[in-house]
């Protein structure tokens, strides 16, 4: 399995699993004539199943992009090293250049013979 899908699947099952706790808990829901209270204890009950479960999908996705942030340092860090490399030859051969195109004088010519 790729791990660019694993966010999708971990959605796709979160998603399922609300539903299968909402469709399991359906025949607790207070009708609309019941009171408030017991809108807000069925409330409660909800929130109290599903907070832990979207924690958990906060938690696996923060984990992910922690995961891609680092490939991509990594990768960022090995390009800066390479362009750095680039950089120091192409200063060496720029120098080497000055010096063999320097014209030579006479007197180092016969001072060289």
């Amino acid at each position: 399995m790729k791990k660019d899908k694993v966010p999708y699947i971990v959605v796709v099952i979160l998603t399922l699993l609300i539903v299968f706790i909402l469709y399991l808990f359906h025949g607790a829901f207070p009708s609309r004539k019941d009171s408030v209270d017991a809108w807000l204890n069925t409330a409660a009950i909800i929130n109290g199943l599903i907070t832990p479960i979207l924690t958990l999908a906060g938690v696996v996705l923060i984990w992910f992009t922690w995961q891609t942030s680092k490939k991509e340092l990594e990768a960022t860090n090995e390009v800066l090293e390479l362009d750095k490399a680039v950089k120091i030859f192409t200063a060496m051969i720029d120098a080497t250049n000055k010096l063999l195109n320097k014209r030579v004088t006479s007197k180092q010519i016969l001072k060289s013979i």
